[in-house]
């Protein structure tokens, strides 16, 4: 848990572990990130964020959206990288 601010263009930068699958009361979750996401003047924005190379585990996860995909960005071997662009509605 935590907070991100962005920079003056909207950009921030979150460092994480990378979540694992898990099933929990019989149901099966596919790995994901939870995001809450509020601008200046905006609604609060909840959801999930989903790996890209997850394909298998995704599509047996009734929650996940592909909609909600982050992009693969380029890995420098240590890190995976990924990017997902929010647009938020205004309050």
């Amino acid at each position: 848990r935590g907070h991100q601010l962005t920079d003056a263009e909207g950009r921030f930068e979150l460092l994480t572990v990378r979540p694992q699958r898990y099933a929990a009361m019989g149901v099966f979750r596919t790995p994901h990130i939870h995001v809450k996401a509020q601008g200046p003047g905006t609604r609060m924005l909840t959801t999930q964020l989903y790996l890209p190379d997850e394909q298998g585990d995704n599509a047996r996860d009734t929650i996940f959206h592909e909609s909600l995909l982050m992009t693969r960005q380029e890995n420098d071997g240590s890190a995976q990288r990924a990017r997902f662009d929010f647009v938020l509605a205004s309050a």
